[in-house]
């Protein structure tokens, strides 16, 4: 136990593994090693006694209205590229390193709507564009050099660059008094909020790209 305890804290610590992650890698070991006892390969499960990791369940908090207030505030929350990409997040809840990668090709002005192949699931989706986010892409297309193909980063895309914006986005929100929200909790949020103007997670589970609408659930919070 001390030996995978060890390993639990390693894989955390210097590959920034969430310990969701991790907890999932220890059902599978323990799974392998329940064989081995069953094939009588060893004697006893060393993962017997093992206790799963604890979660943060802030993650799945969902904004209020008064925080999404503060977000829509453009006194606080001027127009930029942070602006941009938080509101994407949360009116499409399009995944951060998603929106990070998106090209002014995936948007259709004409029509309102966006379309793209998200990293985790490689399945094309295209969804509805609001009027407020299209009219904040114009101004921000606008402001920024119009031969730029990315809407904001066209760099190497890797779980170290995952983490980097996730954390400059966490002091972002801290900067405008959000101080235990992260980029992940506008999926929640948008999730959420569609699901109370549409009552139909169906709906919202394609336009989110889950294959099942159990994973669609976990994101849906009353």
């Amino acid at each position: 136990i001390v030996v995978i305890q060890r390993f639990c804290t390693d894989v955390m610590q210097k590959d920034n593994v969430k310990p969701s992650t991790v907890n999932q890698y220890c059902s599978i070991l323990k799974l392998i090693l329940d064989m081995a006892v069953q094939e009588k390969v060893i004697d006893t499960n060393p993962m017997q006694g093992f206790k799963r990791l604890k979660i943060d369940e802030s993650s799945k908090r969902v904004l209020t209205n008064e925080e999404i207030k503060v977000i829509l505030d453009e006194s606080t929350l001027p127009l930029g590229w942070e602006r941009i990409a938080i509101l994407f997040g949360l009116f499409t809840g399009v995944r951060l390193m998603d929106i990070m990668t998106l090209k002014w090709s995936n948007i259709d002005f004409n029509n309102s709507m966006i379309t793209l192949i998200p990293q985790k699931t490689g399945r094309v989706i295209s969804l509805p564009l609001s009027s407020y986010l299209i009219t904040e892409l114009k101004k921000y297309k606008a402001s920024v050099c119009n031969e730029k193909e990315c809407l904001f980063y066209d760099g190497e895309v890797s779980h170290q660059t995952e983490v980097r914006f996730s954390t400059h986005f966490i002091k972002v929100f801290r900067g405008l008094g959000l101080s235990d929200i992260s980029f992940h909790n506008l999926r929640h949020t948008n999730a959420t909020k569609f699901v109370e103007v549409i009552h139909d997670v169906s709906i919202a589970s394609k336009m989110l790209g889950h294959a099942n609408l159990n994973t669609t659930m976990t994101y849906i919070h009353k």
